[in-house]
């Protein structure tokens, strides 16, 4: 199977302890993210329990802490 690149932006911080934690669980980042796009696939949805009253504050916490002003959009679906 042929391989692709995809780059996303993240803060610093967020991606040093993701990479801390996957590391502790014997994965890299290549390897997590793959995890989470093919269980997404499975799921045919987000792998994880989505909570309708938290999107509004964490796409604000989200923006905020990415510096994104207003007319940044985040998407969520």
């Amino acid at each position: 199977m042929s391989t692709t690149t995809i780059s996303f932006r993240t803060d610093r911080e967020t991606k040093e302890e993701a990479m801390r934690l996957f590391s502790e669980l014997g994965l890299d980042m290549s390897t997590a993210l793959n995890m989470f796009l093919r269980q997404a696939l499975v799921d045919n949805g987000i792998p994880f329990t989505r909570v309708a009253k938290t999107l509004p504050a964490l796409a604000h916490a989200t923006k905020q802490k990415m510096g994104w002003g207003r007319s940044s959009r985040l998407l969520m679906s």
